[in-house]
């Protein structure tokens, strides 16, 4: 069996069977799948993500192990992982990886009413909630909390912009002082200063665009089609991340970041020219 054969039988089984969880776990409200499958975007590669809607308290992991035995899952590939605002648990189904995250509706709910004056608070939408496409949902649970995401404001763009670029002027700095130890064959913080520059750089462009913090697989592409975006931003992206082309050197890698950093701060101009940023770097 192929693995994209091996992917099918897998989701044909999880969507035929998990809707029964509904029957096996009373408090449960709705399932929706989440992921690449929701949007469109699997391959062979896939997991299959489920989001399981609760109402009150989630069910302990006795429970949702005995309801996962009712329905023939027992390979587990992790169980009961605490997400902060979910319980995950992850099931190979014929070798296929399926993630099942459990989800409190009023914990949700206060989550999002919470993106609508504190800033600072963590930035997503829980389990990609919003293009989750329901499997059972008799009483549109899912469509509720889908109208319940915010609206992303101007007032938290520009502070989330503000605070995401001084952020990553800082690991720039740290970068430049670092790249001795790199030529020292000490790469590790070299390299954990350059992904923390690019992921600040990632949450600045999406607050530009007033568009939810996402860390799905495809966030390349996604930023890629942003109205305010430095040009050529995936390839260069790409070849930075993988030390493609010119950036196999590690002198050319960091005069590619700090051109990113500056002509990212060009487009927070762009969208925002009044805001008091650094234009350019000089390390």
């Amino acid at each position: 069996m192929s693995e994209q054969q091996a992917e099918e039988k897998a989701y044909n089984i999880v969507t035929s069977n998990v809707v029964n969880l509904v029957h096996l776990i009373d408090s449960t409200s709705a399932i929706g799948l989440s992921g690449s499958h929701a949007r469109g975007q699997e391959d062979a590669l896939s997991d299959i993500d489920v989001c399981v809607y609760v109402e009150g308290k989630l069910p302990s992991p006795q429970a949702r192990q005995k309801a996962y035995a009712s329905l023939g899952f027992s390979d587990f590939i992790y169980f009961d992982v605490d997400f902060e605002y979910s319980r995950g648990d992850g099931i190979a189904i014929s070798n296929v990886r399926c993630d099942f995250n459990w989800m409190s509706i009023p914990v949700i709910l206060s989550f999002l009413q919470r993106l609508e004056s504190d800033f600072g608070c963590p930035e997503f939408i829980p389990g990609g909630l919003s293009t989750v496409k329901e499997l059972h949902d008799p009483n549109e649970t899912i469509d509720r909390l889908q109208k319940a995401i915010p609206q992303y404001s101007d007032a938290r763009a520009k502070y989330r912009v503000e605070k995401a670029i001084n952020d990553a002027h800082f690991s720039l700095y740290g970068l430049g002082w670092l790249k001795k130890a790199a030529f020292r064959n000490d790469y590790f913080l070299f390299l954990r200063y350059k992904y923390t520059l690019l992921e600040k750089l990632f949450r600045v462009l999406f607050a530009l665009n007033h568009v939810w913090f996402s860390d799905e697989k495809w966030l390349t592409k996604r930023i890629a089609s942003f109205q305010y975006v430095p040009e050529r931003i995936e390839a260069r992206i790409r070849s930075v991340i993988m030390h493609h082309d010119e950036d196999r050197d590690l002198d050319n890698c960091l005069i590619s970041l700090e051109r990113l950093f500056a002509d990212t701060v060009l487009s927070v101009h762009r969208g925002y020219p009044g805001l008091d940023l650094p234009m350019e770097w000089n390390g």
